[in-house]
């Protein structure tokens, strides 16, 4: 997801605690009545006789309808409005079915989707998140429905592979991801310049020697400049630590996504690495852990030379907030342990088709064109995110740009920072989840060893209900 939608979700987990405590493929488009046999090479005919049926199938489709919830993204509602009003209009053209569309504020969506899968009003199609939850409140009845066939119609191959897990339930499709959201490394080029470093760290040792090397004191030895810093707005540090754990070689749950699996030498290494990176290191404000902190500012205005873990809409954020910084800072893949491996986690949504759906063909063609590289490709462009698809982050728009082709780099080293299990709303639900506290605690300097063992007791037994 972009950072907004990052920050949103930092809300919607802690309000969906309470919330969830209440509680045939067929295409119409290509397919037509009338089947054209060529016999004599007569093109013209053809063409002419499957638009004559083309035609006949949009008329026929005029009283469909089907109706189609998005979130908001963009810097204002508009955006989202005008993409929708846009695409909706395409699409009418081509197949003949009408579209209503609303597009949620972020703060409301959790509400609307809980109450669409509790048997309240719902869309046909839904632009979901905590995919597992929904269904598995929703039972036979409500939430989304499993989508396997269209899936494999769509292509399964062409999706980024970290961004699946939040499309599925175990092995079956209840979604097909498509915005998604990495996280990279940003740095000051002219801070770099002047400490005579000419390249971004490649592992933790050169993190830690180049923060070193970039952090400024007084003379009472208060940081004036930080080394580096983490994206780490209100004071979360649990998504930063599920990038740092990937770089260790560690995980969060077992594979069978039944116990936690962090109670291990990497788990301990990955918390005490960012523990340290402040109370040992001194290249990070102690500050850092007040809610206030704004980890953008702090870079936007050169108190910090290093950010771990941006989005893709921060470029959008200095354009707006410090044009004067145009030029002035790079983005690169994030460093692991050794410099190999997995670095970054990734963050996805799907499109589903809704249970209470009651034209499931028209739900599908619509589901069909929205996940079409050139839908995908605009949306991507009007809402400034990333993409699921290989196909669209291999475009030029992506390829050829010299912020965005990092993040196409760093997608090749990620892991999904969702998990997909219906506890996982409550197991990493800001701020008073068990992960989010035990990594606020820790960066507040308490002991690594009995957060761990704390917090492994409070997931493991939200995993048994």
């Amino acid at each position: 997801m972009n950072g907004e939608g990052s920050k949103m979700k930092m809300k919607l987990k802690a309000i969906s605690l309470f919330m969830l405590a209440l509680m045939m493929p067929v295409s119409l488009v290509a397919c037509s009545g009338t089947n054209v046999t060529n016999t004599g090479g007569d093109t013209a005919k053809n063409s002419g006789q499957n638009k004559e049926t083309q035609t006949v199938e949009k008329k026929e489709n005029k009283n469909r309808e089907i109706t189609v919830w998005l979130q908001r993204y963009g810097s204002t509602p508009s955006i989202s409005n005008d993409f929708m009003k846009d695409v909706t209009a395409k699409f009418k053209e081509k197949t003949g079915i009408n579209v209503k569309y609303e597009t949620l504020d972020w703060s409301q969506a959790l509400t609307k989707y809980t109450l669409a899968s509790t048997g309240g009003d719902a869309p046909d199609v839904a632009d979901l998140f905590f995919l597992q939850s929904f269904q598995k409140i929703g039972g036979d009845k409500w939430g989304p429905m499993q989508i396997n066939d269209l899936v494999k119609e769509i292509g399964v191959d062409k999706y980024i592979t970290s961004t699946l897990s939040e499309a599925k339930v175990g092995n079956d499709f209840y979604g097909i991801p498509w915005r998604m959201d990495t996280r990279v490394l940003l740095y000051n080029t002219e801070h770099f310049k002047e400490a005579g470093l000419t390249e971004p760290p490649k592992n933790w040792n050169e993190l830690i020697e180049y923060g070193k090397k970039l952090t400024k004191t007084d003379a009472n030895g208060n940081i004036t400049r930080s080394g580096l810093i983490f994206r780490n707005a209100q004071a979360r540090f649990d998504q930063t630590w599920f990038a740092v754990l990937t770089q260790a070689g560690g995980k969060v749950l077992s594979d069978d996504l039944t116990k936690t699996a962090f109670n291990t030498p990497e788990g301990a290494e990955s918390l005490q690495f960012m523990q340290d990176i402040v109370h040992k290191h001194n290249i990070a404000p102690k500050g850092i852990i007040d809610p206030s902190f704004d980890p953008n500012n702090e870079f936007l205005s050169g108190k910090a030379s290093m950010m771990f873990g941006a989005a893709a809409d921060f470029r959008a954020t200095q354009e707006k907030l410090a044009p004067q910084m145009k030029d002035k800072y790079k983005a690169a893949v994030m460093p692991s342990k050794t410099g190999e491996g997995p670095s970054s986690i990734s963050f996805a949504a799907p499109i589903s088709i809704m249970k209470t759906t009651k034209d499931v063909e028209a739900a599908k063609e619509w589901v069909k064109f929205f996940m079409s590289n050139e839908i995908q490709l605009e949306a991507s462009k009007r809402f400034s995110l990333l993409n699921s698809n290989k196909e669209v982050m291999n475009d030029p728009y992506f390829k050829n740009d010299p912020w965005l082709s990092v993040f196409v780099k760093q997608t090749e080293r990620v892991v999904p920072g969702d998990k997909p299990v219906a506890q996982w709303s409550q197991i990493d639900a800001f701020p008073n989840g068990p992960i989010p506290k035990m990594a606020t605690a820790i960066m507040a300097g308490k002991s690594v060893k009995d957060e761990i063992e704390n917090t492994v007791v409070e997931i493991n037994k939200l995993l048994a209900q």
